[in-house]
């Protein structure tokens, strides 16, 4: 029986809290959960190495080399206990980076740029894979790096990706149209040998031809070149983070006084996103009572706003309903569909008047 060394802070899958909504977090992001912690076969729960690869028999004892351990040394303010330090070896001349995975390794030749070797999700085995459904907008991770050779650069890239057995291979080449973002940090030595906190956005790029997420593939190694570095380069790894910063800010209004006389009036209703949101999702426009109150509020239109990223400047072409009744202090807000995320109101009061009503 595996031995497990633990803390549980958590279910088997992790979320954060923004407002009303739940945001996906990863599996044992700090590093507190060991799976066989007195075993070569140590590795962080949920996360996968060498160990537990699948390696070609020929190159057997060269991929099933021990190449990560449990750390103590963790960052600073850190609350939990432990790290994860990740190292290269070299066996028979061949330097075999340290790499750690929310996937699969696949070992199949001593070339290790060879496109038979790489890291993927393997959707057939609970442990090889990382079920996820949300868009973040940028990447956290906490990281030392500790060279042997000066100028050698480190790596960690996460794809947010469909329902498929998504690779990377390990020259970096992966397939485009099942990816719907990327992260990618490179990691340099920062000269004190002290912990980084580097933070990248995730990418969101239209060459993706994905839209549905399905899983999350994260990949983490000594050396960015396949056999490249030198043996002994250590890699420590703690608390990784998904930042999500969706937010609707309508801007002002082009026109605030309306005169109703028996039907309904265009408004335009300029408004921006920032954050990732899915290609469903719905910004609603919704018009208060003549007090200002959303109460019982009243949708006057609407714009489907399709996959978006970042900050995008949008407008949504609305109708002042015709059976309202004057007043001063109306206001307009924003909500989405898809995210429990109400926008500011209008910055100034919408004037009706209703001659119907007069």
């Amino acid at each position: 029986m595996e031995k497990v060394l633990y803390i549980i802070l958590f279910s088997l899958i992790s979320f954060s809290v923004i407002g009303q909504e739940k945001y996906q977090q990863i599996y044992n992001s700090g590093f507190e959960e060991f799976l066989n912690a007195d075993q070569a076969a140590i590795h962080p729960r949920h996360w996968n190495s060498f160990m537990t690869a699948n390696v070609e028999k020929s190159i057997f004892n060269i991929g099933k080399a021990k190449r990560l351990d449990l750390s103590t040394d963790t960052r600073p303010g850190s609350e939990g206990n432990y790290s994860v330090k990740i190292y290269s070896t070299s066996i028979l001349g061949i330097v075999a980076n340290g790499n750690l995975t929310l996937g699969r390794m696949n070992i199949a030749s001593k070339d290790l740029s060879n496109s038979m070797n790489y890291n993927y999700t393997d959707r057939s085995e609970v442990g090889f894979n990382h079920p996820f459904n949300s868009l973040p907008d940028s990447l956290i991770v906490w990281i030392k790096f500790l060279p042997k050779t000066a100028g050698s650069i480190a790596r960690c890239e996460a794809y947010i990706h469909g329902d498929y057995n998504f690779k990377i291979l390990a020259n970096g080449t992966f397939d485009k149209t099942q990816v719907i973002a990327t992260s990618l940090i490179k990691i340099k030595n920062n000269g004190n040998s002290g912990w980084q906190r580097i933070s990248v956005p995730f990418i969101y790029d239209k060459v993706y031809g994905c839209q549905n997420p399905h899983y999350m593939l994260i990949n983490l190694t000594t050396n960015e070149k396949p056999g490249g570095g030198s043996a002994g380069d250590e890699l420590f790894i703690d608390d990784i983070e998904l930042v999500y910063t969706k937010k609707l800010h309508m801007q002002d209004l082009h026109q605030t006084t309306f005169e109703l006389n028996g039907s309904d009036m265009d408004i335009i209703i300029p408004f921006s996103i920032t954050g990732a949101m899915y290609p469903d999702n719905i910004v609603i426009a919704q018009l208060s009572d003549a007090q200002g109150s959303f109460e019982k509020p009243i949708n006057i239109g609407q714009l489907e706003t399709g996959l978006v990223s970042g900050i995008n400047h949008l407008q949504i072409e609305g109708k002042i309903p015709a059976h309202i009744t004057s007043g001063k202090g109306y206001k307009i807000r924003l909500i989405s569909s898809n995210y429990h995320i109400i926008g500011n109101s209008s910055s100034y009061n919408i004037v009706v008047t209703n001659k119907q009503n007069m």
